[in-house]
């Protein structure tokens, strides 16, 4: 089984990368991982040893999951071109799963599964879930009729579980790959709340296709949503900031209310906003459903809640919600700008920053991807919050980065100085500087010139000019340090570019282990002694404030005219490399 890893932009640029494969079977292979990785975070070895079990006679499960009391079968089916698909293959299908699921036909890779799943079909508490995975078309009329055609099944068979058809069609396969792009992954399902006549207000589409539906919903009821607390992370992926924890005065407040007075919760409290792909109401049953919802507003208050809720187990707890469900469609760039706007003035009474509404952008979480897959301790962190607080030289946040790289990447340590962080996020010229969308999206592969490699290396210059460089200094020498450290950083970043393009030859991980080596330090401390002298005496001796001169145009550009020494660095760095090189045969 060969698997081929895809990093669409786009429902087109998919379909371009999976018709490269020329095997009809790995082409559909290719669709299944991707859809099972971004759903269900199945890894590669996962798919293939497992979950995978397409084949001739595979009884129409071309792909299963089991989780919780939810069982999913996936038939996937690939084409090159879309076209509309037909209710008779539909119902073909279905045929097969149900003969599968009842004992008419088999499936000896998937045995385990079946069985698991015929023990609950009289489980009114379990779910089925069959996914038809497809770069077809699917009308709404087809999905109802495959529905009501799989609901005859289960009376025939006199089955207690839920089941249910969900279609992936090129169209839900857009929200899937942006979805992917944005970090909104994994999904988390179909959920439904109870609502009460007369306590809900829907809003249609408007000119922006944008769909509303404004109710008032018990907090127990979006609580039983979560197993436990560390779910709820999974719906808060478009909440631009993480908790600020347990002790924050609001946040015990917000649990004291639910506890001890729930009757008043409801106006105490502004209520929470959610998005989410697809929403319904059933007025007969007064039950609301939506799909892959994510709390964009009002995190803190659920998890709050959770914990007070999962601590009493009050399951009576009258206490109601405002709760404002948008459902926006998927159009990419122009829903991602959309939705910020839409954050941004929902959270306009609290401060929140630039950077805190940039944290979600796409090319955000492809930084925090390219990081993991080096396999490395370097971890990302792209919210404020009480996870990862404080930086190190292994917790690269994105708001200092933003400054560090742009410094060093276009010769500006004056900016250091100056330390405008939010400037990066206010001025699209200027976040695009530091972050370029197309440097980022490059796959790594061997290239240790990848922007991903800069970042490393000016964080971890950085660093070590911080908590290493420092000590090498006289107190007289240190009063400068937090003006002069920027110009040092730069130069030494700049060559260190140079010296890589130049003398390295080896591979990415070598190049990871050698600039956090000891050799590594003791050559750059080396090295900057001289050039830490030499930029602070390019201060002028009548300059009282050393931070305003720093700071300048006019100290960049004596930096410019003298900003290095290549011939001594490369003396010292390759003198630490061979050293680097001996102790690690």
């Amino acid at each position: 089984m060969q698997l081929t890893k895809i990093e669409p932009d786009d429902f087109t640029s998919f379909l371009k990368s999976v018709n490269k494969i020329k095997n009809d079977y790995e082409q559909t292979l290719a669709l299944t991982w991707f859809y099972m990785y971004a759903r269900f975070r199945i890894s590669q070895k996962e798919f293939k040893d497992i979950y995978s079990v397409d084949g001739r006679n595979d009884g129409g499960i071309d792909c299963f999951f089991a989780e919780g009391n939810t069982f999913y079968i996936i038939q996937s089916k690939y084409h090159e071109q879309s076209i509309r698909e037909s209710i008779d293959n539909i119902k073909n299908e279905l045929q097969k799963i149900v003969k599968t699921i009842i004992g008419e036909n088999t499936n000896n890779k998937a045995a385990d599964f079946i069985n698991s799943l015929r023990r609950d079909l009289n489980n009114d508490k379990s779910y089925l879930e069959i996914i038809w995975l497809t770069t077809n078309e699917v009308s709404n009329k087809v999905k109802r009729e495959s529905q009501v055609y799989l609901e005859s099944f289960a009376r025939k068979y006199k089955w207690e579980i839920s089941a249910e058809i969900n279609f992936i069609d090129r169209f839900a396969l857009e929200g899937v790959i942006y979805d992917i792009k944005h970090g909104y992954v994994p999904h988390t399902g179909k959920k439904t709340l109870p609502i009460e006549t007369g306590e809900y207000m829907h809003v249609g589409k408007d000119r922006n296709n944008i769909e509303c539906i404004v109710c008032n919903v018990k907090a127990k009821e979006l609580l039983s949503w979560f197993n436990n607390a560390n779910e709820i992370n999974t719906y808060l992926q478009k909440n631009v900031r993480e908790s600020v924890g347990d002790k924050s005065p609001i946040n015990k407040a917000i649990k004291k209310s639910f506890k001890d007075d729930p009757l008043l919760f409801w106006y105490k409290h502004n209520g929470i906003i959610i998005f989410a792909d697809w929403l319904e109401i059933d007025r007969d049953k007064s039950i609301l459903t939506v799909r892959n919802p994510q709390i964009v507003n009002g995190g803190q208050t659920v998890t709050q809640l959770y914990k007070a809720y999962d601590l009493s187990r009050n399951l009576n707890n009258p206490a109601k919600i405002l709760t404002r469900i948008y459902r926006l469609p998927y159009e990419d760039s122009e829903t991602y700008k959309r939705s910020i706007d839409i954050i941004a003035a929902l959270n306009s009474q609290n401060k929140i920053k630039s950077s805190d509404l940039h944290s979600t952008d796409p090319r955000q979480v492809m930084i925090e991807n390219r990081l993991d897959e080096l396999g490395t301790p370097y971890r990302y962190f792209r919210k404020r919050g009480d996870k990862g607080k404080v930086s190190s030289p292994y917790n690269i946040f994105m708001t200092r980065l933003a400054l560090y790289y742009y410094v060093c990447n276009f010769k500006k340590p004056d900016e250091g100085v100056a330390g405008e962080i939010e400037s990066f996020f206010e001025e699209d010229k200027r976040y695009n500087d530091s972050f370029p969308e197309q440097h980022i999206k490059k796959s790594i592969g061997h290239d240790i010139n990848h922007i991903i490699f800069n970042y490393v290396e000016c964080w971890n210059l950085y660093f070590l000019f911080r908590r290493k460089f420092s000590y090498e200094l006289s107190d007289r020498q240190l009063e400068y340090f937090n003006y002069v450290v920027w110009y040092v950083l730069v130069d030494v970043y700049q060559q260190l570019q140079n010296w890589k393009e130049k003398y390295f030859l080896s591979g990415r991980f070598e190049w990871l282990e050698f600039i956090d080596s000891p050799e590594f330090i003791s050559g750059i401390i080396k090295y900057s002694k001289k050039r830490y002298i030499h930029y602070i005496s390019i201060l002028p001796k009548r300059e009282l404030e050393p931070r305003n001169f720093y700071k300048s145009v006019d100290a960049r550009n004596k930096f410019i005219k003298n900003s290095g020494s290549p011939r001594e660095f490369n003396a010292n760095l390759n003198k630490s490399y061979s050293l680097y090189k001996k102790h690690n045969k």
